[in-house]
């Protein structure tokens, strides 16, 4: 797995003439990094006086939020890898047999069912960096101020992992034959996109 590698590695290998891990598992690394910095200063936070002086309920919400990042984190991780195993099988679909008629069914359907895994991947990321950039602003404003520049450089990371997921997509919709799908994945990547725009710059001015 490539998230097992150490980080040499995994730059070394993105810069190579392998054809994966490429711009989405590189999307997936930069988010789950984010994710990381912002439980950082979720840590960073909890168990000190001043969080200690917090309402109940603002405390709950706080650990809620950190404990909910846990979770994109590992789903990011799991991202770098998925990505880099997508693209490959895009590859070896176009490079299925289209001699007869059955052949090329056979072919075109692989190319379909690969270029959906490859679109959906850094579809997931967009989801997971959005759901992700949506905790920071029930934790920013309660954390350790001497930390806050980590959680800002949280929200700065998840929002380019989400702008670089978003050209991941894109340059799938394009091979899809079907219109309906291309036409939700089109509106639901412009949705994100703005989300995590608006979400970045609220987090940044807490």
């Amino acid at each position: 797995m490539l998230v097992n590698e150490s980080v040499h590695d995994y730059i070394s290998l993105v810069d190579s003439l392998e054809p994966a891990p490429g711009g989405g598992s590189v999307a997936a690394l930069v988010g789950s990094s984010g994710v990381a910095l912002a439980g950082m200063y979720s840590k960073f936070s909890t168990g000190k006086k001043a969080f200690a002086q917090l309402d109940e309920m603002t405390q709950k919400e706080f650990i809620r939020a950190s404990e909910e990042l846990t979770k994109h984190q590992n789903r990011l991780e799991e991202l770098v890898d998925e990505d880099a195993k997508a693209y490959p099988m895009v590859v070896a679909a176009y490079r299925l047999p289209k001699e007869t008629e059955d052949q090329k069914a056979i072919r075109s359907d692989a190319i379909q069912s690969a270029t959906i895994q490859a679109m959906n991947v850094p579809l997931e990321m967009m989801r997971q960096a959005v759901a992700a950039l949506e905790l920071l602003p029930l934790l920013i404003p309660y954390g350790n101020k001497n930390v806050v520049s980590d959680a800002y450089c949280a929200a700065i990371l998840l929002h380019a992992c989400n702008e670089a997921a978003s050209l991941n997509v894109n340059a799938n919709i394009p091979s899809l034959q079907d219109e309906a799908l291309k036409e939700t994945t089109i509106q639901e990547v412009q949705q994100l996109l703005a989300k995590a725009d608006k979400l970045k710059e609220t987090a940044l001015a807490l």
